[in-house]
């Protein structure tokens, strides 16, 4: 059981996660900010999301060496060990012929980091079920509020001063957990929340939740409901004129954003360009292009190791988007880029078993706690499809330690 030490310090750990969330939300408008009345930005120069990683793994840290006498007792089952060892040779050869830096670093850390926090996670679970299950409503709520106050200041920032969206808000947990919970207000306000962050990521990341809200757990007429509200608040977003001289705070609504999506994708299997499908996609496809442009077969088996980078260029290869990328916000690629496909296919069958294994005991059960963490952790799943976050998502580690951790209770197994 928690002591009230251990308890203070689970919750400095989420509380500073949470001012981290506001450093991020600020870094974001300051840089989206910077295309005020039509300016063009170096976005790379303005991102300093780095700093902010830093201080996230460092928060990891400090909470992981508080707890690491439990980590040392605890039983590593084979999967654990399966995935340490093919972190092995991407270590070693990142080391041998990448140049070493802060970069090198991270690449070493973040995965241990993450099996270290799933398996602290599911332990912690396991010794304080009470605990977790009460405090999920309370920091669902929590993360809603903090969401409605932020999205509020962000309307000020799209109409007030006229910058684009594309902005963090703290809400996939508070989505899962009213959609889990049948809260019809507090869902329709969080879905409405992650269409106004301009995230598009994080709105096909709640496709799972949404399916559902309207397939198992809402009536039909609910359903119906559901479906009618949401047809409306997409229609006068697509029809309203905010003005005959297509100003600028037309030109960067939030609904623009997700139709500039459609039409370059349209355009660029009409067209069959490329370059078009790359804007499109936000620059994914020229990443990926430009990461895998000098890989040999034992590359992609065991990936270019720690600390690597490469050069960024468009699809047609004239321009250079940045000479030291680091990552690729597709996670499969990136995982694949660093770690090496057996690494990555790995990663995402344990990521996708504990899912599965989420949702068939959610169902079975009944269990509501389990299903927002279930559909939290899809909701990760979907969006590293689009962001490589998988390192970095916060809850991911601990929806998944959860998950596992009520599974071994059901089994009356210990760790």
């Amino acid at each position: 059981m928690f002591n009230k030490i251990n308890l203070k310090y689970l919750k400095l750990y989420v509380l500073v996660y949470i001012g981290l969330l506001f450093i991020l939300y600020i870094h974001d408008v300051h840089r989206f900010s910077l295309d005020y009345e039509g300016r063009t930005i170096d976005y790379i120069k303005h991102n300093y999301k780095r700093y902010w990683l830093l201080l996230l793994f460092l928060n990891h840290t400090w909470f992981i060496l508080l707890n690491i006498k439990t980590l040392i007792k605890s039983k590593i089952n084979v999967w654990g060990y399966v995935f340490l060892a093919t972190l092995f040779i991407p270590y070693y050869k990142g080391l041998l012929n990448n140049p070493f830096s802060n970069r090198s670093l991270l690449d070493l850390y973040k995965p241990i980091a993450f099996l270290l926090l799933f398996q602290l996670f599911s332990i912690l679970y396991v010794r304080n079920v009470d605990y977790f299950r009460k405090a999920l409503p309370k920091l669902a709520k929590f993360l809603l509020y903090i969401s409605v106050g932020l999205g509020i200041i962000l309307i000020f920032f799209l109409f007030g001063l006229k910058i684009r969206p594309g902005t963090s808000l703290p809400i996939l947990l508070p989505v899962a957990f009213f959609i889990s919970h049948l809260k019809f207000t507090e869902t329709i306000v969080s879905i409405f929340l992650v269409f106004l962050s301009g995230r598009r990521n994080h709105l096909l990341a709640i496709f799972p939740h949404i399916l559902v809200f309207l397939s198992f757990v809402l009536s039909k007429k609910k359903a119906r409901a559901v479906s009618l509200i949401a047809v409306v608040i997409m229609t006068i977003l697509a029809v309203i004129d905010f003005g005959r001289d297509k100003s600028i705070i037309r030109k960067n609504m939030v609904y623009d954003k997700y139709k500039k999506t459609i039409t370059y994708t349209k355009k660029a299997i009409e067209e069959d360009d490329l370059h078009i499908f790359d804007r499109a996609t936000a620059d994914r496809l020229s990443e990926v292009m430009s990461a895998f442009y000098q890989f040999k077969t034992i590359d992609y088996l065991f990936g270019k190791g720690v600390g690597y980078t490469y050069e960024w260029r468009d699809v047609n290869r004239f321009r250079v988007y940045r000479k030291k990328h680091t990552n690729i916000n597709l996670a499969p690629a990136s995982l694949i880029m660093s770690y090496g496909v057996f690494f990555m296919i790995l990663f995402y069958t344990l990521f996708i078993k504990y899912i599965i294994d989420g949702f068939i005991y959610a169902r079975k059960h009944k269990d509501k706690f389990i299903l927002t963490f279930s559909l939290l952790a899809s909701s990760f799943f979907i969006q590293s499809f689009f962001e490589f976050t998988v390192f970095t998502s916060f809850f991911l580690p601990i929806s998944l330690g959860i998950i596992r951790g009520q599974i071994l209770l059901k089994k009356n197994k210990t760790l």
